[in-house]
């Protein structure tokens, strides 16, 4: 998978060749890019898994307005007992119209389970 000119584009490159090319746009900031790498690193698409790899990559992808990677982070918090940092995390990603996101938050906030139940918050 390589990263070019906005585009996600399957190629047959070998996994380090992608990994080059998808930083160096990473480095430069592109979101798309570095979204990929937290999935890469996530996966073990390069290998092995690296989650903090894989959260660091997220993270910058999120601050530079990368939707998916919102939800992405917030998942991987929720798991790690960030309760507040996940739910914050959901919130953006479904003000930003993400559908997984805007049913996670309304299954969460309708059972009560990870977070106080809130009917209201549940139908909105």
């Amino acid at each position: 998978m390589v990263f070019k000119s906005g585009l996600l584009v399957i190629e047959s490159i070998g996994a380090m060749d992608a990994y080059s090319i998808c930083l160096k746009d990473a480095r430069a900031n592109i979101p798309q890019a570095q979204h990929a790498l937290g999935k890469a690193f996530e996966s073990g698409a390069l290998g092995e898994e690296h989650k903090s790899y894989a959260v660091m990559w997220f993270e910058r992808a999120v601050a530079n307005h990368h939707p998916e990677s919102e939800l992405y982070l917030a998942h991987y918090y929720l798991s790690n007992n960030k309760v507040n940092l996940g739910v914050q995390l959901l919130e953006k990603a479904a003000h930003h119209s993400d559908l997984r996101a805007q049913k996670i938050l309304a299954n969460m906030y309708y059972e009560g389970k990870i977070v106080k139940k809130n009917i209201a918050k549940a139908k909105a």
